[in-house]
């Protein structure tokens, strides 16, 4: 069991805790790139508002090249990601195309950042 004050100092300073998402009934890993119909800083914005209040969107990171964004999203199974594909995530303002690649198996998450190639 953590202190209270462990979870307080973890809450803020933005640490994370590793949970392996199966056991809890979220057994589907999906990375989802999405192209944006236009980069105007109101659609982007507006985007990013959004994809706050999607949880099931883990992690969200703004690229340069050919995908403007890739989310990681978990989901219960592959008929609850085509709902959520369909009827929430392809109905945001500003996605133009979506690409959708399911994750089969784990070969690498790392627990920690890899501090020791920081000079």
């Amino acid at each position: 069991m953590l202190s209270q004050s462990y979870e307080r100092d973890c809450r803020d300073s933005n640490w994370r805790r590793l949970v392996d998402p199966a056991p809890v009934g979220l057994n589907v890993t999906v990375f989802a790139s999405v192209k944006l119909a236009t980069h105007d800083s109101a659609a982007t914005s507006a985007f990013r508002t959004q994809i706050q209040k999607l949880t099931e969107v883990l992690e969200c990171y703004v690229l340069l090249g050919s995908t403007d964004v890739l989310l990681k999203i978990v989901v219960p199974d592959i008929r609850y990601y085509e709902d959520f594909f369909y009827n929430r995530l392809s109905q945001l303002s500003s996605v133009r195309e979506i690409t959708s690649s399911v994750v089969m198996s784990d070969v690498k998450i790392a627990p920690a950042l890899p501090l020791d190639i920081v000079k």
